[in-house]
């Protein structure tokens, strides 16, 4: 199933009832917006722990987490692993 939807000026966007019908979304339902190479998925709170409860999961929000840092301060960890080639 595929919807296009529009965001607002406040940055929100609406889940289209056909869609929060299929997959059971009410209100309240906490859900997990994840960014990954550029692109965006919604998945509900309780899938995304499932997809994590293992080491790899963990290790992948863990490296996405330390590249945000690592972009920001590019030039210090630059050196930082430059020094440790050493």
């Amino acid at each position: 199933m595929i919807e296009i939807i529009q965001v607002s000026t406040r940055g929100q966007i609406v889940i289209p009832e056909k869609m929060r019908k299929t997959l059971n979304i009410k209100k309240g339902t906490r859900l997990a917006l994840v960014e990954k190479n550029g692109e965006l998925t919604i998945k509900k709170e309780k899938d995304l722990e499932k997809n994590i409860s293992d080491d790899r999961g963990w290790n992948m929000i863990a490296q996405q987490s330390l590249e945000e840092v690592w972009k920001k301060d590019k030039d210090h960890w630059n050196k930082y692993l430059n020094e440790e080639d050493l």
